[in-house]
């Protein structure tokens, strides 16, 4: 199984050669790369068509590929073996200094501006003082990019905003945890691992109409989507959500079983396992 972006280019010589010398068979597994334009368009298109196989991590790759090679491009998206914090509610708020808070809304995240983090921000900075403070709410943003030093003086005066920056993977799993509503603002996606661990914890989540995103989430059934860059209207999902416990919990749940059902680690195990059997025969 190879894993092949557009940067692969000369690479496809060898696979070539030696499936021609020895007669292997192979998958090709389309990740980003950023699709760019071929220079050597027959060679690439040579190695898509004598593939067993073509996968890609996202529609838009399988669209641009199939596009380019006229091959069939199966879907099989990135996905991780996400584990659930061994802790409580409570005692992962403790674990990052978040117990005051009743309700956390969580951003977890390059903070760059593809990801336009500031969205949030501004949505969040935007609710009242005397609701945020009646509600005990928090904002925690965990992850790292050019914009960080940006945003954490920029909002450094509201005490009830918190970017963490970049936070250790072991430690993910509880900020999950300890939140109660996940929001990702970018302006595009391939497979959003961040937001699929959301769904696998259960948790309410909001995020743009955006490639990559609307098509996991589901307005009013597993989340609620909003226009990128629009913290108007985030500020009012997110006041609906924190506002209607039952909506929450159901628009949770509703996420954690289409996770379940479409994106589970061990089936997609047993979709790479059969790829490669296939190639072998």
């Amino acid at each position: 199984m190879i894993p092949y972006t557009s940067n692969f280019e000369f690479n496809a010589w060898p696979v070539l050669l030696f499936s021609k010398l020895f007669g292997f068979k192979y998958v090709l597994h389309c990740h980003g790369g950023g699709a760019k334009e071929w220079r050597t368009p027959k060679l690439q298109t040579k190695l898509f068509r004598r593939a067993s196989h073509v996968t890609a991590v996202s529609q838009k790759i399988i669209d641009e590929y199939e596009k380019r090679t006229g091959c069939k491009v199966e879907y099989l998206p990135p996905l991780m073996d996400y584990k659930k914090s061994t802790l409580s509610k409570e005692e992962a708020k403790k674990q990052f200094g978040l117990e005051k808070y009743d309700k956390i809304v969580l951003y977890v995240g390059s903070v760059k501006h593809l990801k336009s983090p500031e969205t949030l921000l501004k949505a969040f900075s935007s609710l009242p003082d005397d609701y945020v403070k009646e509600k005990r709410i928090g904002l925690v943003m965990a992850g790292g990019g050019e914009l960080l030093m940006e945003m954490q003086s920029k909002y450094s005066s509201n005490s009830n905003i918190h970017i963490l920056g970049a936070v250790k993977n072991e430690l993910i799993k509880d900020l999950y945890a300890a939140a109660d509503i996940y929001v990702i603002c970018s302006w595009f996606e391939g497979t959003p691992l961040a937001l699929m661990e959301a769904m696998y914890n259960g948790l309410c989540c909001i995020g743009t109409k955006v490639q990559g995103i609307d098509a996991i989430l589901e307005d009013k059934k597993n989340g609620l989507l909003f226009q990128k860059d629009d913290d108007k209207v985030l500020r009012e999902l997110l006041q609906k959500c924190l506002n209607d416990d039952d909506l929450a919990l159901r628009l949770g749940k509703n996420a954690q079983e289409f996770y379940n059902t479409h994106y589970s680690y061990d089936n997609h195990l047993k979709k790479v396992f059969e790829l490669l059997d296939y190639s072998k025969n």
